[in-house]
């Protein structure tokens, strides 16, 4: 399964609402293996798009954005 690390939030961002922080783990958008940033930025392009997000807890969080 591949991941990427999440490095930096933005303030005031949806992230930040969201309670997603740096060191969190990035999993699938949509149920897509997210291989690169070019993966990643096709997919959130959509309206509305389901992220999975493992925190450092080893918790996994299904966020809806819209």
């Amino acid at each position: 399964m591949n991941f990427h690390i999440i490095k930096s939030i933005a303030k005031g961002s949806i992230a930040e609402e969201l309670e997603i922080e740096p060191g969190d783990k990035l999993i699938s958008i949509d149920g897509n293996e997210i291989k690169d940033v070019l993966d990643y930025r096709y997919y959130i392009n959509a309206e509305e798009f389901t992220m999975v997000i493992e925190k450092a807890n080893g918790e996994e969080w299904e966020l809806d954005i819209e």
